[in-house]
């Protein structure tokens, strides 16, 4: 296999607004709570497939525009309930798609020392059953 480079070109929208163009990194976790189900005489733990779920970190740089950053901040706010879609390589066709409602659960920001950017970092915990899950094949 030859060299794979991902051309930084994630598609990201929230409640509507498409911010990938102030993402610094999306990160998507899957997660399944598996349950323990050992009996009998055994040694070992057994366990079986639980409930899925997914969580979401982005970090996102402050855009220049304050309509812009309000606009932003309005989506983010934590307890917001929204849809999100994410493409970890863009919208083109074939590449994975996730898209599901989410719960913002955190959103703190900071502004450092070395100003070189005001940024959003963003958790969200899945809502909903995924509308597009890219780990079952789903697309753009």
């Amino acid at each position: 296999m030859g060299a794979v480079f991902n051309g930084n070109s994630a598609y990201i929208v929230i409640g509507g607004l498409r911010i990938d163009g102030y993402f610094q990194s999306a990160k998507v976790t899957p997660k399944n709570d598996l349950q323990e189900t050992t009996a009998g005489n055994v040694t070992h733990k057994q366990r079986a497939e639980g409930l899925s779920d997914y969580s979401y970190d982005l970090s996102l740089v402050m855009p220049d525009s304050n309509s812009e950053t309000v606009a932003l901040m309005r989506k983010l706010k934590p307890g917001t309930i929204t849809m999100l879609e994410v493409g970890p390589k863009g919208n083109s066709t074939g590449m994975p798609r996730f898209k599901q409602e989410v719960g913002i659960s955190e959103c703190p920001f900071e502004t450092v020392v070395e100003k070189k950017a005001v940024v959003f970092s963003v958790k969200c915990d899945g809502a909903d059953v995924p509308e597009r899950d890219g780990f079952d094949g789903d697309t753009f």
